[in-house]
């Protein structure tokens, strides 16, 4: 474009070139000036020419290179949208999914936590869920079946960066004493990145491992009253 066009100055119309993203503008002046020629550069323009001989000799190849780099420009900016695409997605998918979704720095700190994460350690807290804080710490503590603690070398979490390799387990919950423990399905995995720790998946399983605590109470009750008919059938012979 030629700085200066019938009816104004071709500065006026590059954001509405740059806002159409289709071409490059190599801008062209007889006279020009640095003050001029940063305001072409800051609006858009690729390049600011000073009309020469030398000039439009060189005028090809000020177009290939301005080419050249609309052209990595581009594809920056694609590959930025096309990040933000992805982030979306994962935000949806990460806020959507049923089960809780926890992110770990290297030292084992909460990062990111799902809504029914927050869910789940609110219920399990006692807390209302929305009003669940991002722990600061790892989700509570996890105890054997009898309630003694559990090694932390032991969770699935750690072993998982231990060994390097997604750790399935069902471990007991406890976040605070006076609520009482929760059975989780935890899926740990090792997040290959700088700075961060595992991705955890975990859903409560609690109502499922209370039936089967209560089916095998009842086979047990079953068991023994079976056992005391036979020995008193024995005992009338």
């Amino acid at each position: 474009l030629d700085l200066n066009i019938p009816g104004g100055r071709s500065l006026d119309l590059l954001p509405v070139i740059r806002s159409l993203r289709n071409a490059p503008v190599i801008i062209l002046t007889s006279q020009g000036d640095e003050g001029t020629a940063v305001k072409a550069i800051k609006g858009g323009a690729m390049d600011y020419l000073v009309k020469s001989p030398e000039a439009f000799a060189e005028l090809p190849r000020s177009i290939a290179r301005a080419l050249r780099e609309w052209q990595l420009i581009r594809e920056h900016r694609q590959a930025q949208e096309q990040l933000q695409v992805a982030l979306e997605k994962y935000r949806v998918l990460f806020d959507m999914f049923p089960l809780g979704v926890a992110i770990t720095d290297s030292q084992g700190k909460i990062v990111e936590l799902n809504q029914e994460g927050r869910r789940l350690l609110g219920e399990a807290s006692g807390e209302r869920p929305s009003l669940t804080p991002l722990p600061q710490g790892p989700l509570g503590r996890m105890v054997r079946p009898d309630g003694s603690p559990l090694p932390r070398e032991e969770y699935a979490s750690f072993r998982a960066l231990r060994e390097r390799r997604p750790v399935h387990a069902e471990q007991r919950w406890v976040v605070r004493d006076d609520v009482p423990a929760r059975w989780l399905d935890v899926t740990a995995a090792p997040i290959p990145l700088e700075g961060y720790g595992v991705a955890l998946a975990f859903g409560d399983i609690t109502p499922r491992k209370e039936a089967e605590e209560a089916l095998l109470f009842r086979n047990m009750q079953t068991d023994i009253v079976q056992q005391l008919l036979r020995r008193l059938a024995v005992a009338r012979r």
